[in-house]
Order: structure tokens, then sequence, then C-alpha cells
């Protein structure tokens, strides 16, 4: 996997690692949470999209310390544009009845970010084998929780 194929993924999935927990769900419409939310989104995109991406085909076993720190580097920016949607997204809080549905979702979209930054500390390590585990695990979680945020409404979380 290149990690243009990242960039993508991020740029896809990034804006999901939402979790949605201040808030009763009182006085919110579903509409005004996906208004909310997808600028929230939108503007998550745009972060991710500046990421510098680095040139390193991930699956190669000659990596250089300099490209694997690069690497680390390029994953620690995306999940920590991923956590910083999620606090933004939490501050939103939820609408009516769709607090366990969100939270379900946000859940582990978080699990996908937080095994990304696992594949950078694995990086750094020079730990290959570490690294491409926490990555599949982590763009695994993060297009499932994409696919299903998608569907709630969220459009501008990644893309549908």
């Amino acid at each position: 996997m290149r990690v243009h194929a990242v960039t993508a993924l991020l740029t896809t999935t990034a804006a999901l690692t939402l979790t949605a927990c201040s808030g009763d769900g009182s006085g919110m419409s579903r509409a005004d949470y996906v208004r909310k939310g997808n600028a929230v989104c939108a503007d998550q995109r745009r972060a991710v999209d500046a990421i510098e991406t680095p040139n390193v085909d991930v699956q190669s076993n000659d990596l250089t310390r300099a490209q694997l720190a690069e690497v680390a580097a390029f994953f620690d920016t995306g999940a920590r544009i991923q956590h910083a949607t999620v606090a933004k997204l939490r501050a939103l809080g939820y609408p009516k009845g769709d607090r366990a549905t969100l939270t379900k979702i946000y859940d582990e979209a978080d699990r996908g970010a937080d095994s990304i930054q696992q594949a950078a500390n694995a990086a750094r390590a020079g730990d290959l084998a570490r690294m491409r585990s926490a990555l599949e695990k982590g763009t695994t979680d993060l297009d499932a929780a994409q696919h299903t945020i998608n569907a709630y409404g969220l459009d501008k979380c990644g893309s549908a």
C-alpha cells in the first residue's frame, strides 16, 4: 500500500473520528446536526488535504530510517487531525434519540485513529510488521465507520 492510498483513506475517513458526548440530544434536530457536522468534516478534509504525503511504499522491506520517520510523521498528523475532529463533533451534542447510534460509529472511528497512531509509533521504532498490522486495522475500522456515518447523512465526512 503506497502512502498515497493512506492519504486517500485519511481524507475519506479521518472525519469519521467522531464522538459526540456533550448534550443529551434535546433541542437539536438531525438536520441541524448533519449541517453542523458536515461543516466540521469539511474543515477536517481541508486539513487532511494539506498534509504533505510521503512518496513511500509502506509494503517495501527496504525502508530507510528517514522514510520511516517521514511515514510516522504523516500518520501522527492524520491521527491528530482525526482526534481534533472528534473533539469538535463531540461538542455538537446528539440529535434526540441518536446517542447510541452515533456513539457506536464514533467509537469505531476512534479505534481506527488510535490504530493509525500505533502505526506511527511502530514506524518510528522500525517495526514494519507492527506498523502494517496497525495500519490495516486502522483502515478497516475507519472504512467501516465511514460507511455508517455516510449512511447517517454526514456526506462531507470522507467520500460517500
